[in-house]
């Protein structure tokens, strides 16, 4: 018979939350992405407020515009980005690169030990196991966003 487990062992044993994809359809939960100059956009319509909201994800720097058409949505998200590369070039900085490459992954002890088995069985490095599953995990949810053709 297994003890009953103390608080630090249900605190590890907690369930992980994951993200739900957005709903499919309704402006309510519309989202999308834009690109400029190597960044990207989040975009999200909020309906309550009848505006489109911009937030470049791939900066450490927060940059957020809004506006209320898609082509005054992506001028604003071009101007927010040309500042900022213009604020980087005036002060003599680079612009932040955030993304090394290198990430600290904190899982369940159990979940990393069977990544840690399959990537064996598999007869590759843990990092590539994880790098791969990160892989078809991204594709799988991105191709689950299109919208239906037809």
């Amino acid at each position: 018979m297994n003890p009953s487990p103390t608080p630090s062992d249900r605190r590890r044993r907690a369930p992980v939350k994951r993200p739900t994809p957005p709903p499919r359809r309704g402006l309510a939960a519309a989202q999308t992405t834009m690109r400029h100059k190597g960044y990207t956009a989040k975009v999200v319509y909020d309906d309550a407020a009848g505006v489109l909201r911009g937030e470049v994800v791939d900066l450490r720097d927060d940059i957020a515009f809004q506006a209320t058409t898609v082509a005054q949505l992506r001028r604003e998200f071009h101007a927010a980005v040309d500042g900022y590369l213009l604020d980087c070039a005036t002060r003599g900085v680079e612009p932040a690169k955030p993304f090394s490459g290198r990430l600290l992954l904190r899982l369940p002890p159990d979940l990393h030990r069977r990544a840690a088995i399959t990537a064996a069985t598999l007869d590759v490095s843990l990092n590539d196991f994880l790098v791969g599953s990160i892989e078809v995990g991204v594709a799988r949810i991105n191709a689950a966003r299109e919208p239906e053709a037809g």
